[in-house]
């Protein structure tokens, strides 16, 4: 039986079968040292696909790996964003220390919440929501792509020993608080078989929300003023802000209630 190098699967980003599939990790490992003495590393993570109840583990939140990345792409530009990260996030992920996020700051930490979204949609492949032409364009650009919108808001881990949380899904909820030209949208490409999706993660004290789409049309949602106390825009940049917002996340339920500010309350 052959063993060429044909035989191997693509990397999900660069598409190259030369190299060995390696497995990244979900969360950079380099955090592993700089929580120490924060919060536990054998605490607990929590998943939600969907609109699945949560799954909570204990685990060692930053050994957490995912497969289908090569080891050319895993071990440099990858790396190196996750690297670029980490050194913003540290003190404001940790100890929740308040931080001026710059123009550049901005650009680094939407860019690695964008990369965090696609190594975590590997996680669950028979649940996966981002469009595969998105790996393609990420790796070409290294920065979020058009139809990506990035937000970042602050909550506590301390509040249920979560060091890592995560949730991703469909946009679904079309009800009035939504802006009316969003729920157009929506409802438009859902009849095209076409998507918006979104993640909603946490490490520490930060947390972020990355929406994407496939949708033909270029657009911008209103996410309204209850979304905006708790979130601050940081892709498409705008400015220099103050993070963080005006209210913690856990004012509207934890990760759970902002998750399902745009995918809805789970059926019963």
């Amino acid at each position: 039986m052959s063993t060429g190098t044909s035989e191997r699967k693509p990397c999900v980003f660069c598409g190259s079968t030369s190299m060995k599939i390696t497995k990244q990790h979900i969360a950079p490992k380099q955090l592993r040292n700089v929580f120490e003495g924060v919060i536990s590393d054998s605490g607990t993570t929590s998943i939600r696909t969907g609109t699945n109840p949560p799954i909570e583990f204990s685990s060692a939140p930053f050994d957490d790996k995912v497969g289908g990345f090569c080891e050319a792409c895993n071990s440099t530009w990858m790396q190196a964003i996750e690297a670029r990260a980490v050194s913003i996030l540290t003190p404001m992920m940790t100890r929740g220390f308040p931080k001026l996020l710059t123009v550049a700051d901005q650009a680094e930490l939407s860019t690695w919440a964008v990369l965090f979204a696609l190594v975590l949609d590997h996680q669950v492949p028979q649940n996966r929501v981002v469009p595969d032409a998105e790996y393609g364009d990420f790796y070409a650009n290294r920065t979020p792509l058009i139809n990506h919108l990035v937000w970042i808001g602050k909550t506590d881990p301390r509040s249920n020993n979560l060091v890592i949380s995560t949730r991703k899904g469909r946009v679904r909820r079309v009800d009035a608080q939504i802006d009316p030209v969003f729920v157009s949208l929506l409802q438009e490409a859902m009849t095209n078989r076409q998507w918006i999706y979104v993640f909603t993660f946490s490490v520490g004290f930060a947390v972020f929300q990355v929406m994407g789409h496939n949708v033909d049309a270029n657009f911008r949602v209103n996410v309204g003023e209850d979304h905006l106390r708790i979130m601050s825009p940081i892709w498409p940049i705008q400015d220099d802000i103050d993070w963080p917002a005006m209210d913690s996340v856990l004012t509207v339920g934890g990760l759970d209630g902002l998750h399902e500010m745009f995918t809805g309350v789970a059926p019963p």
